[in-house]
């Protein structure tokens, strides 16, 4: 992407392009919007991913009210565009860059290493292909009687969107009414507390992302490539199986 200030000398900065790739912008309520733009700000204009600012700071350097603080904090931690953190002396904010441990970038993953990786945490070898270029796996995050029930989409499309490849959510009733959604590290964060690791972080279950996929590209880690390159029945006779929440629309 150029630069279109390069020659009048304009001051400006970066934001993501998950931003407008997608629906993420539409999504946002404003005050996430200003907070997110407040962080990318003051993150390029100190040369940091790391930022420390009280409460009082964001609230005056965002203009927002402090009663949509948290609710602005939140949805910007959900969808994966700041990690926050609550000190003594105020918020220690986190701008993930794509780029993690080992210099393993999140966005590089490929297809066949997603599935592979939600099969492995789901342990479910009866999972099933969708019309979507994604998969339906058994949820681990409630319990069903019916065993070909297989409730939690996963995108599998190779694309630069924020919800794009990695992105997954539940459509049983019990999991949409808990919101249960997001990308790599929601599902691995709750995938940790769900497995008893109840003071589990969202850091702790970003490095068990990172892990998994630089042992699986290592060859430390072996998944079963039968597991997941067979082929399967549509996700329509899943889809019949159980009841889906009215409001829910497949990927």
């Amino acid at each position: 992407m150029s630069n279109i200030f390069m020659y009048s000398k304009t001051p400006y900065f970066q934001v993501h392009q998950s931003l407008f790739i997608g629906d993420l912008l539409k999504e946002l309520k404003p005050n996430a919007t200003k907070l997110y733009l407040y962080l990318m700000f003051e993150a390029q204009k100190h040369s940091t991913t790391t930022l420390r600012r009280t409460t009082a700071q964001v609230l005056n350097g965002a203009g927002i009210a402090e009663s949509k603080f948290a609710d602005a904090r939140t949805q910007l931690d959900k969808v994966g565009l700041i990690q926050p953190e609550q000190t003594k002396e105020g918020w220690l904010f986190e701008i993930p860059v794509g780029v993690t441990w080992d210099g393993l970038d999140f966005d590089s993953f490929t297809a066949d290493e997603v599935k592979a990786y939600f099969i492995s945490r789901t342990r479910d070898d009866s999972w099933l292909e969708d019309g979507y270029n994604g998969i339906w796996v058994r949820c681990p995050f409630h319990y069903s009687s019916k065993s070909r029930e297989r409730s939690l989409s996963v995108k599998l499309i190779e694309s630069g969107n924020v919800k794009g490849i990695g992105a997954w959510r539940c459509a049983n009733q019990q999991c949409v009414r808990e919101d249960r959604h997001g990308r790599l590290v929601d599902f691995e964060h709750q995938w940790m507390k769900a497995h008893g690791n109840k003071l589990a972080s969202r850091k702790d279950a970003h490095r068990r992302v990172a892990e998994f996929f630089a042992s699986l590209r290592a060859g430390t880690l072996k998944v079963d490539p039968e597991l997941y390159s067979k082929d399967a029945s549509t996700a329509q006779v899943m889809l019949d199986e159980f009841e889906v929440d009215p409001e829910y629309s497949t990927p």
